[in-house]
């Protein structure tokens, strides 16, 4: 079972150890790659479940991951040895987190009810940049569930400024 708190203290320790090996991007792209690829049901079924045995396990880390640095083969055998198995697909996230922060980014979702252009979200990463005084890298959603508006997701926060929301909360007000 996955826990996105454990995995959080696992990638603060890559990350720790690979700024101090100087070798951040390295480790970024190829913890990247591995996030990718563990969409792959039957990567997912070798790495958490309980077919293969872990001194198979640590060899296939050995032989399949040769070409990435030695911090992530031992990171993913230390997974495996301390049958952690199934907090990876949370160490990626946690650990861009970690990497966008120290860089200054912040990502932020624009969901809107329609496509918009690009020249039409420039609006919404100015406010961000002068809210946040940092870089904003703005991905768009689209979701017709929302008639009209917009929805601006950034860290933990949201801006709801869409016709559903506001349907919503007449309806809670009129049946309070």
């Amino acid at each position: 079972m996955s826990d996105p708190k454990l995995a959080r203290r696992y990638a603060e320790g890559l990350y720790e150890a690979a700024k101090d090996a100087g070798d951040v991007d390295d480790v970024m792209e190829a913890m990247k790659l591995i996030h990718e690829a563990y969409e792959s049901p039957v990567l997912r079924q070798f790495w958490v479940g309980h077919q293969v045995p872990q001194p198979k396990k640590l060899e296939v880390v050995d032989e399949a991951f040769a070409d990435t640095p030695e911090l992530v083969r031992t990171f993913l055998k230390v997974l495996i040895e301390k049958k952690r198995e199934a907090i990876l697909e949370d160490v990626y996230p946690a650990l861009s987190a970690l990497y966008d922060q120290e860089r200054g980014v912040v990502r932020a979702t624009l969901t809107t009810a329609i496509e918009l252009e690009e020249d039409e979200t420039t609006p919404f990463v100015d406010y961000l940049k002068k809210e946040l005084d940092a870089e904003i890298i703005l991905s768009r959603k689209v979701d017709p569930s929302i008639i009209a508006g917009f929805r601006l997701r950034f860290g933990d926060r949201i801006i709801d400024a869409s016709v559903e929301r506001s349907i919503s909360e007449i309806r809670r007000r009129v049946s309070a």
